[in-house]
């Protein structure tokens, strides 16, 4: 049997995922799950499904799909279960898998090892995708294990992606296409840590983290002329060419989402940022009817 760890919503949370040894069914049965309690594998024409709960959670709605939502939040009690899902299809021997779940008493929780503090985006393509970064926070002893950003549409959908550490900064991200007829609203961000341990590392989900956005986030394609051409690195002064705009506000946030400065340009200009240490740091401009363009730069002197 394999065997395999995870950490669900909470504090501390152990899981352990088996599937039947023998399997003709001829598609995967792994079970995943996402930050807002929804369970799923893969999808698979022509195959049922069917979904069981033990312990204190119950299946809120999903059942014969393959995914459901489950419930886990039993106020401050321990909670614990099962999680199981049977995939069959005529003349075929059935699947099944399991996720064991342990979520420990989640009042007065001083937390689990690692903390996401603040969540940045950034529109900088110029091809219509946007990126985001969680800036995470790991206690000693405790590393990346993986990540999830979970994001609301305009057109009221709800997706979730799976993120990556970028190599530059060090922090988890996704770089999603959004288009400017259906923005992003909010974004929600759970980090996985990993903790030495026998025979196994303990996994450890953070609590999530997230962020809404008042006009919308998108893809751009240079919103304010100029500004999408900026050649890194700079020195001492970040020059800023507005199009139709005729003023703009400009935030520069270093990467743990610390404002640094804050300022207006009238129809484009220079501004001054000797007074920052080497580094990157992410400008964001805001029109005055609200589109925003964010970008990212490094100061090397």
């Amino acid at each position: 049997m394999k065997k395999i760890l995870f950490l669900v919503l909470f504090s501390i949370i152990s899981i352990s995922s088996k599937a039947q040894s023998v399997c003709d069914i001829g598609v995967t049965t792994q079970i995943t799950h996402d930050v807002n309690g929804v369970y799923s594998v893969p999808a698979a024409i022509g195959y049922s499904y069917f979904w069981s709960v033990t312990g204190n959670i119950s299946i809120l709605s999903g059942q014969g799909t393959n995914s459901v939502t489950v419930d886990t939040s039993a106020s401050c009690e321990q909670v614990s279960g099962s999680i199981y899902v049977t995939v069959y299809k005529d003349g075929v021997a059935p699947c099944c898998n399991e996720i064991s779940i342990n979520i420990a008493d989640n009042c007065g929780s001083e937390g689990c090892g690692v903390e996401v503090t603040y969540i940045q985006d950034l529109n900088e393509w110029g091809d219509g995708t946007v990126s985001f970064h969680a800036v995470t926070n790991f206690n000693t002893g405790s590393t990346y294990h993986s990540s999830s950003f979970t994001f609301t549409f305009q057109n009221g959908d709800v997706i979730t992606h799976l993120g990556a550490i970028n190599p530059t900064h060090g922090y988890p991200q996704v770089i999603i296409p959004v288009a400017e007829t259906n923005r992003v609203l909010k974004v929600c961000v759970s980090v996985v840590a990993s903790f030495p341990g026998t025979p196994k590392p303990t996994l450890c989900l953070s609590e999530p983290l997230c962020k809404t956005f008042s006009h919308g986030v998108y893809g751009t394609s240079n919103i304010f002329n100029g500004f999408g051409k900026i050649k890194n690195p700079i020195k001492n002064i970040l020059n800023v060419n507005l199009n139709d705009e005729k003023q703009a506000e400009v935030l520069i946030y270093d990467y743990s989402g610390n404002l640094k400065k804050k300022t207006k340009v009238v129809k484009g200009g220079n501004i001054d940022v000797s007074d920052l240490k080497n580094g990157l740091y992410i400008v964001k401009l805001t029109s005055m009817d609200g589109l925003v363009e964010t970008k990212k730069i490094q100061i090397q002197r």
